[in-house]
């Protein structure tokens, strides 16, 4: 019994892994609301087809979630470095919640 449950949630686990995108591309436009709102958004000026979320694949765009994340997202908006985005495969109105974003010395 152990064993199936194990099974089971680490079929769960990389179900999720796989379902989660991840770019690196230069970010077109942020738009500000409240943290946690999923119009507090960040477009990336790459097509992303392979989002779990529709209106992330249509409109190449994530949900940023914490301060941190749209700090870091401002930052290389205006330094106009690539980022890498990492989704979490969750959806909140169809858009897909970002996991972490990367920002590198180039």
């Amino acid at each position: 019994m152990k064993l199936k449950i194990l099974v089971i949630l680490f079929g769960v686990l990389v179900t999720k892994s796989v379902l989660a995108s991840s770019h690196e591309a230069h970010i077109s436009k942020i738009q500000t609301t409240d943290i946690g709102n999923p119009y507090n958004t960040v477009w990336l000026n790459k097509d992303i087809t392979d989002s779990p979320c529709s209106s992330t694949n249509e409109h190449n765009r994530y949900t940023l979630s914490t301060n941190v994340q749209h700090s870091t997202a401002l930052a290389a908006l205006m330094a106009n470095k690539k980022i890498t985005v990492a989704g979490t495969g969750t959806c909140k109105n169809n858009i897909e919640i970002v996991s972490n974003i990367q920002l590198k010395a180039q």
